[in-house]
């Protein structure tokens, strides 16, 4: 099944639109597509490669969103990303609750801010029975 705007003639007919408008938004998005499978084609992205994708997007009218979704399909292509990713980036409903591991974390963090605390306190017990008698 193709997307929507890669069958242009038809829906910009039906649509009324500008046809060299659309004509551009569907080659930028192609040009931008091979350009990904090049990059993706060496190695996996790494998080500035994939930023830097990003912002040659903006400057082919891709808006962000539409050039994240577009990296994930072409990773999804070469077997770098699970399907499930890909549908979540399409349907947006990334996961946004705390994983165990940050729960864990974050509890480590505590336990340390609390047994500095306490060797605080009793160091300063002991300065006060050194020094105060």
């Amino acid at each position: 099944m193709r997307h929507k705007l890669l069958d242009g003639t038809l829906e910009t007919a039906l649509s009324g639109g500008d046809a060299a408008a659309d004509a551009k938004r569907i080659a930028n998005r192609r040009l931008f597509r091979e350009m990904v499978k090049g990059e993706v084609a060496e190695n996996r992205l790494t998080f500035s490669r994939r930023r830097a994708l990003v912002r040659f997007a903006r400057r082919l009218a891709i808006l962000p969103t539409e050039a994240n979704l577009i990296i994930r399909g072409v990773e999804y292509e070469h077997g770098h990303v699970p399907a499930e990713a890909v549908l979540e980036l399409m349907r947006g409903t990334k996961r946004r609750g705390l994983a165990p591991t940050d729960v864990e974390s974050a509890l480590r963090v505590g336990f340390y801010v609390l047994l500095t605390l306490l060797y605080c306190l009793v160091i300063r017990w002991a300065v006060g029975l050194l020094f105060l008698r």
